[in-house]
């Protein structure tokens, strides 16, 4: 290597030194001012809508994973449904654990009696879950099921 090309890459490695320099010290600028501020520079933005308000509200019982064939003639469909019921009154959980095996073949029965194109669209996601909460409320005496919510779905 000549002499010329060493300064070259000696004052090349200095810029890049520098560059990398900067940007270390513009993070550690970012990462006090985060600190001392209590407000982040780059957050994301706030959700809008009930969502938390909901799930505050709600005690939840579940998750509960069912597979089953649907109703569906000439061909073979089944549907994975991962759910959770949602309540309110904290008494209700002594009853769901009690009558947990009436709760699942309830929600089983129902959902064999619908075929893909029941559940297809959110239109009839709705009405199943809907259906589903008329069915488990039915044979509950210690309060109600408000909401139903769908963790996995899965027609296949």
């Amino acid at each position: 290597m000549s002499e010329n090309e060493t300064k070259k890459t000696i004052s090349g490695m200095k810029i890049l030194l520098a560059v990398l320099l900067v940007i270390v010290l513009l993070n550690a600028a970012l990462v006090l001012f985060n600190l001392l501020s209590g407000r982040p520079l780059y957050a994301l933005p706030a959700r809008e809508g009930n969502s938390q308000a909901a799930s505050d509200e709600y005690e939840l019982f579940g998750p509960d994973d069912y597979t089953v064939n649907l109703a569906d003639s000439g061909q073979r469909r089944y549907l994975k449904v991962r759910l959770v019921l949602a309540y309110e009154e904290k008494k209700l959980l002594a009853e769901l654990n009690r009558r947990q095996a009436q709760i699942r073949d309830l929600i089983i029965l129902t959902l064999r009696q619908h075929t893909a194109e029941d559940l297809a669209g959110s239109g009839g996601l709705e009405a199943l879950r809907g259906e589903l909460k008329n069915k488990v409320n039915s044979v509950l005496r210690t309060g109600v099921v408000r909401e139903i919510y769908f963790i996995d779905f899965l027609v296949q």
